[in-house]
């Protein structure tokens, strides 16, 4: 998957669901096969994980526009991170085309997380400590899939569009209005993120595999109901193209490199960037992993 749309630091959050499952297959003979799954449930969504994804990186947002430059990491304090419920489904079309598989899915929940942090640094040329309000933060994201597939011998060619909405909600409140450098907040908002990719692979032997794919992802803001302003530092909006190499000495073995060329910087987090990021990036790794 292209990590320019599936940030690799964000795969865990959806890593397992508690709850139920239908999941089936109805044959065809005439239109081919149709494999379907409903999940409803909730989910364990790790404190930690939460805290530095999202509320450090807005948090720091913040602290700059007020002026503050923040000399230590957040010491995110009383942190809770509920997944509310989440309801996804799938259908899966095994087309009378061999090779041909079409899909669509879809996925809708609502998220509540609740922080208080403090940070110490800089702000008017003295050394300060900044209390950032205590915040109960809900979310509610819906999104949808629609993706292809096609083989033809050692050849694949697939391809993937999806939107996504997310509503937000942020109630905040000063701990110590004395104390607090942010006041009274209450802001609704919205997100809506439109991506897409295509991606050709050939398999060259059973062992050696190479891939190249292109994709794009652009997000608009929204404000009281009025689209806000592109950010100038690339971060709603992100274009990569990633050549791949995939090598399987072994069963259950595989070693993966990797290359990508990016302009925009959509996914990437601020706090682990603090000198900051060109819009125009490469990205290069080496990955191992095991399966059975």
């Amino acid at each position: 998957l292209p990590p320019s749309i599936y940030p690799e630091t964000q795969r865990e959050l959806m890593s397992g669901i508690l709850g139920l499952q239908l999941h089936g297959v109805l044959i065809s003979d005439l239109l081919g096969d149709f494999e379907y799954e409903i999940t409803a449930g909730t989910m364990e969504l790790d404190d930690t994980n939460v805290a530095d994804l999202f509320i450090t990186d807005g948090s720091d947002r913040a602290l700059g526009l007020l002026g503050f430059e923040p000399q230590s990491s957040a010491a995110v304090d009383g942190l809770d991170a509920n997944m509310m419920h989440i309801v996804a489904g799938s259908l899966g079309w095994y087309t009378p085309l061999e090779g041909l598989r079409l899909a669509l899915s879809f996925q809708s929940g609502r998220s509540r997380f609740f922080n208080y942090t403090t940070y110490r640094g800089v702000r008017q040329g003295e050394l300060t400590a900044a209390t950032l309000n205590t915040t109960t933060f809900y979310s509610q994201p819906w999104s949808a899939i629609l993706s292809g597939e096609y083989l033809w011998q050692d050849l694949t060619i697939s391809a993937e569009f999806w939107v996504q909405k997310i509503t937000t909600h942020v109630v905040s409140e000063p701990p110590d209005p004395a104390v607090s450098m942010l006041p009274l907040v209450d802001i609704r908002s919205e997100s809506r993120t439109k991506a897409g990719y295509g991606q050709l692979a050939y398999r060259f032997t059973d062992w050696l595999q190479g891939a190249v794919s292109y994709s794009v992802l652009r997000q608009t803001r929204y404000r009281a109901g009025e689209a806000l302003p592109e950010r100038d530092d690339g971060s709603d909006r992100r274009d990569a193209l990633s050549l791949s190499l995939r090598v399987d000495p072994l069963p259950g073995f595989l070693v993966k490199f990797q290359a990508e060329f990016n302009e925009g910087v959509s996914g990437v987090r601020a706090h682990m960037n603090k000198q900051g990021i060109e819009e125009s990036w490469q990205m290069y790794a080496a990955r191992v992993g095991f399966y059975f």
